[in-house]
């Protein structure tokens, strides 16, 4: 709780995850291959932020591709040191896991955005 107080209380915690939930929303709207795995945007997290991919290339394949090419880009970001633990839910479709809580920094989740395009690139 110390700490809390120490960096503006809850409140500015909570704006510091919303804030990160919408530098991923600008993110996604400006890419061609990233969407919300959530399409609700009401129920979207802004702690869990959940992204899928969008493009044809992926798109088309089956789910076990999918997930393979998913495990290929957490291992690559992960082998470069800027993301970890980044792999969707087992249960859920194929996707990646950004955790947007307080303790990321806005200046974190900006630059790890185009990592992610990047290692996609690298494994299609």
């Amino acid at each position: 709780l110390n700490w809390v107080e120490s960096v503006g209380g809850a409140e500015t915690l909570i704006q510091q995850s919303n804030e990160n939930l919408n530098i991923v929303s600008e993110w996604i709207d400006g890419s061609d291959n990233f969407k919300f795995l959530c399409d609700d945007e009401n129920a979207r997290s802004c702690t869990s932020i959940t992204v899928a991919i969008k493009d044809e290339a992926f798109t088309s394949m089956d789910e076990d591709d999918q997930r393979v090419l998913v495990k290929k880009i957490v291992t690559l970001l992960d082998d470069e040191g800027v993301a970890f633990d980044i792999g969707g839910y087992p249960k859920a479709p194929p996707s990646l896991r950004l955790w947007g809580g307080p303790t990321v920094q806005n200046e974190d989740m900006k630059a790890v955005l185009p990592w992610i395009e990047w290692a996609y690139q690298e494994v299609k």
